[in-house]
Parts: C-alpha cells; sequence; structure tokens
C-alpha cells in the first residue's frame, strides 16, 4: 500500500514538472505585455527619425544604420510581447501568424527585385539594373506582415 502511494506521488510530481516545464518553453523568448507600448511609441518615434535622415542626407550614413537597426529592434519587441491574455489559442495564433509572414518575406524577396526591375525599365530604361533587395527591407517587411497577421488573426479567429 506504502509502493502505490509513493509512486502515485512521484507520478504527481513529475507531472507538475512537465506542466512546469512545458510552461516555461512555451513563454521563452517572449516578452511581458509591457514591452508592446514601449516597442510601439519607439516605432513610431524611430520611423520618423529614420526617414528624416533618409530625406536630409545622401547616401547611407551611420545614423542611417542606427537607426534601421533600432527600428527593427523595436519592431521585434511588439512582436514577442505578451498579449494580456495569453493563452494556447494566441500562442497558435503567433506561431501562424511567423510562419505566413516568413512565406511571403521569401516570396516578397524573390520576386520584389523583378518587379523593381520591369517598373525601372518601362520608367527609365537607361538605369534599369537588377538589384536585390537589402536585408533591412526584408527584416522589415517581415516583421510588419507579422505583427499585422497576427492581430488580424486574432480579431478574425
Amino acid at each position: 500500500m506504502c509502493k502505490l502511494n509513493f509512486t502515485k506521488l512521484i507520478e504527481m510530481n513529475i507531472q507538475k514538472i512537465l506542466r512546469c516545464e512545458r510552461e516555461r518553453i512555451l513563454n521563452m523568448g517572449q516578452l511581458p505585455a509591457s514591452y508592446k507600448s514601449l516597442g510601439i511609441v519607439l516605432s513610431i518615434l524611430l520611423f520618423v527619425v529614420f526617414f528624416l535622415i533618409r530625406v536630409f542626407t545622401e547616401g547611407d550614413t551611420l545614423a542611417g544604420d542606427i537607426t534601421s537597426k533600432l527600428l527593427l529592434m523595436s519592431l521585434l519587441m511588439i512582436s514577442l510581447s505578451k498579449e494580456d491574455q495569453e493563452d494556447e489559442r494566441i500562442q497558435s495564433l503567433r506561431a501562424r501568424s511567423y510562419s505566413l509572414a516568413f512565406i511571403f518575406g521569401v516570396i516578397y524577396a524573390i520576386f520584389q527585385p523583378y518587379i523593381n526591375l520591369g517598373v525601372a525599365a518601362i520608367i527609365r530604361p537607361e538605369k534599369a539594373v537588377f538589384e536585390e533587395l537589402p536585408l533591412f527591407v526584408i527584416l522589415w517587411f517581415m516583421l510588419v506582415v507579422q505583427i499585422a497577421l497576427f492581430h488580424l488573426l486574432k480579431r478574425t479567429a
């Protein structure tokens, strides 16, 4: 009789540990919900600064590079922030939005340079040159698509 209770106790403890570890893994890499507001404010501010730097300076500058990296980090902050009510449905929608954003990002990175080349060939054929998209543009696109899809899926699902 004692052996059965001891075994049952061990099983209950193992289940508790597994449940705890599952929660830890599911929440790994996520930021508290309060970081979403900070990320939104930073993204807006950095987007304005990035735009002003691009308008008033010629070519790439150190300030532009730093601002673009900070803009990506603020978008990532929004993307990784927990929701107020974080449950399995939200986690599923978040995973779906990441996978769709990845797919759209790859399609965008493959086809957009050809679209740019075609438009340039129509507008100014003498200056039409094939150029790959910069890494910043691809990452920015993927993060914005993920955030938008997550909120769209959250409202419709």
